[in-house]
């Protein structure tokens, strides 16, 4: 490439690494400033090989420092109180641009830039409600005939033409990235939700219990003889019980509460803002809960108030060895992590 096409060609490639960066689940705003300066950088370079008249440059001058102003006000704009479509100011501000430009410049300097409409609905397909499309072709029409600047057939077959392309563009786009935010949300369902149970994986009890704060009590549940289960009535049946066990606890437990399967058929639960003693009335709930669904199967649970200074690793040890205390103490019961709670006679948490 020749000396003189240097500067454009670096200026295409730091456009071309810089929209490989912009992710499309970036927000909204982000986007729309892209759009402004990739729309003004378009228009700066090529804008002299269009031979504008001295009226053309005072056009282009005003128009660009119009634009520059939205862009710095962007910076400024509260947009987390503002409302979600307030958005729409930078597809806006591009179409307004070019017909403005052809409304104040004398020659074609307008018309050479219709394009840039594709990307203003281009922006609403991939960040917009697809609802936004059809207003946004409101401000489209006059600003393509302030840009054009005369009007005949030919005019309109392509105006017509223009607006089917543009509307249609924001549609498609809209659904794939409908079909792809449906897509993310099952894989993130399927990396956080436990198929079979319902409550949190292990990668997201991991993530959880990096978050401990005072007030949370972690409890260790684990399902007694599970593996008689199994190996007297079948996988299926083991299987059957996981599920219940998963469906009652998150029917019993609060909303800020959480569960988790730590493993086969060990679950563990995080009390917000729950001492030991509210613990032990929560898991006596669930072991009432769990008693109505007609399984035979018991369940044994430690727990342990989280402290500050520990890690939560540390305090889900401190549970679990409270939960082989219990296991071995005879099992379908709860043991504080320094305290038992075991239950004479009835047995099954009825303390709790």
């Amino acid at each position: 490439m020749t000396e003189p096409f240097r500067p454009i060609r670096a200026l295409a490639h730091h456009w071309r690494d810089a929209l490989l960066r912009l992710r499309l689940d970036s927000s909204p705003v982000s986007a729309g400033r892209a759009l402004l300066l990739m729309s003004g950088t378009v228009v700066l370079v090529t804008v002299p090989a269009l031979g504008p008249s001295a009226e053309d440059w005072k056009a282009i001058f005003g128009v660009s420092l119009a634009v520059i102003t939205v862009l710095l006000l962007s910076f400024a704009l509260p947009w987390s109180r503002l409302p979600a479509r307030c958005t729409l100011c930078f597809p806006i501000t591009v179409m307004a641009a070019v017909g403005s430009l052809g409304a104040f410049s004398e020659g074609p300097v307008a018309s050479s830039y219709l394009s840039l409409f594709v990307f203003c609905f281009a922006y609403v397909g991939l960040y917009e409600p697809l609802h936004s499309a059809p207003p946004l072709l409101v401000l489209g029409v006059p600003a393509y005939l302030f840009a054009i600047g005369v009007w005949n057939s030919s005019v309109a077959v392509r105006l017509v033409i223009g607006c089917a392309v543009w509307v249609g563009l924001a549609y498609v786009l809209g659904f794939l990235m409908l079909r792809q935010r449906e897509a993310t949300a099952l894989l993130q369902r399927a990396a956080l939700v436990d198929a079979l149970t319902g409550v949190g994986t292990r990668r997201d009890l991991d993530d959880r219990l990096t978050r401990l704060t005072t007030g949370d009590t972690v409890v260790v549940c684990d399902l007694d003889h599970f593996k008689q289960v199994n190996d007297t009535l079948g996988h299926a049946a083991g299987d059957r019980v996981l599920r219940d066990f998963g469906a009652v606890l998150n029917g019993c437990l609060r909303g800020d509460d959480y569960a988790g399967r730590y493993g086969g058929e060990e679950f563990v639960l995080i009390l917000s803002d729950t001492d030991e003693e509210e613990a032990a009335e929560v898991l006596g709930r669930l072991a009432r809960r769990w008693r109505t669904t007609g399984s035979t199967t018991t369940f044994s649970a430690g727990y342990r108030a989280y402290r500050p200074g520990d890690s939560g690793v540390e305090t889900l040890a401190a549970a679990d060895l409270a939960l082989y205390r219990a296991k071995h103490a005879g099992r379908n019961r709860a043991m504080r992590a320094e305290v038992s709670l075991t239950v004479p006679d009835t047995g099954a948490l009825e303390r709790c």
